[in-house]
């Protein structure tokens, strides 16, 4: 696993983006998966999460947003976690009832399988460093129910039929045994209140 600490854009030049992490890059490993744990963070408390876990000695990983500003002539770069809320720490029970000490901290979600945990942030690492993550939209899966969250359908809900590039979902209408089947773009969608 390599340390690379915390980073913050850089002050000397204006021409260099900040790195779209901070914390600990997750590497795969031959030695067995390392204990990480997802905590949910209060709002706007990401970065607090970093430094806590910092002062801790815990190994932790934040994927950031990395977006540019002009200025006129000048540019300025800011940064925001692509998961609003979370951040992975590589925690044991120990570590963890550490962790619930930071006043930052909402809760720790329980990870079924740490394994695959692990090999999903390395993957994510990656993708974030060849720059190929574009955004961040709920996951969701054939069966769910959703709800349109802008355009003209905006609050219909209903049955996800498809996932996809063009997601499909179902208006059920339970007392006849039918539903109206639409087409809608993945990016309109999220899960149903």
């Amino acid at each position: 696993m390599s340390r690379s600490g915390p980073r913050s854009p850089p002050s000397s030049s204006a021409d260099q983006a900040p790195p779209p992490f901070l914390g600990v890059v997750p590497e795969p490993s031959d030695a067995g998966p390392p204990p990480w744990c997802v905590v949910h963070a209060r709002p706007r408390a990401e970065k607090g999460i970093g430094r806590f876990c910092d002062r801790q000695g815990l190994a932790w990983y934040l994927p950031l947003r990395v977006r540019e500003h002009r200025y006129g002539s000048r540019r300025k770069w800011f940064t925001s976690p692509w998961f609003g809320g979370y951040v992975f720490v590589q925690a044991d029970a120990a570590g963890q009832t550490t962790l619930r000490r930071c006043d930052h901290v909402a809760r720790i979600l329980p990870v079924p399988d740490p394994e695959t945990l692990h090999a999903v942030l390395a993957d994510l690492h990656r993708a974030l460093a060849a720059g190929k993550v574009r955004e961040v939209m709920p996951y969701l899966e054939a069966g769910q129910p959703v709800r349109v969250l802008e355009g003209p359908l905006r609050g219909v809900q209903g049955i996800l039929v498809r996932a996809g590039d063009a997601a499909r979902f179902a208006i059920r209408v339970d007392l006849i045994g039918q539903a109206a089947i639409l087409d809608v773009d993945p990016r309109m969608l999220g899960p149903a209140r």
